[in-house]
């Protein structure tokens, strides 16, 4: 009964099942790209460009090491994953690779900028953790937002 009542509620027979991913796990990978289940995670956690000032959201992003990665060090396994990606614009990835910007991640979300002047910026961009209240007038939607604040 239920497989034909859902082509006629969505107008359409094209259906994508995807399984559920807990950002409350922490997954990591010992290469240097990053897989796609990794890029979705990310994407979902942190929607926005990770960069101070910057305000894409978008799926475009790249998704660059927090700390860079290192082939060569010995013992040194899963450097890909949530605890040290993120996602960044191009004009962002360029400044950090070419500028002396750096970054460092606090959390899921939450990365701390240093300008080569040495000022810092705290970058959080996590997406909402909860759906407002329909029913509640103080409730208002949530958007990712990038807020910052100097330290």
């Amino acid at each position: 009964m239920l497989t034909r009542e859902i082509p006629a509620w969505l107008g359409h027979t094209h259906v994508t099942v995807k399984p559920v991913i807990d950002l409350t796990d922490q997954v990591a990978f010992d290469a240097y790209e990053h897989p796609g289940s990794l890029t979705e995670r990310i994407t979902l956690r942190t929607p926005a460009d990770t960069f101070p000032h910057a305000n894409q959201v978008t799926r475009r992003l790249d998704h660059d090491h927090a700390v860079p990665f290192a082939p060569d060090e010995p013992g040194q396994t899963g450097q890909t994953g949530d605890h040290n990606t993120q996602p960044l614009g191009r004009t962002g990835h360029r400044a950090k690779t070419h500028t002396g910007y750096q970054v460092r991640q606090l959390g899921p979300g939450d990365y701390l900028w240093q300008t080569p002047t040495t000022a810092t910026d705290e970058s959080t961009t996590a997406a909402p953790r909860s759906s407002p209240n329909p029913s509640d007038p103080d409730s208002s939607p949530q958007t990712p937002s990038t807020a910052r604040s100097p330290r």
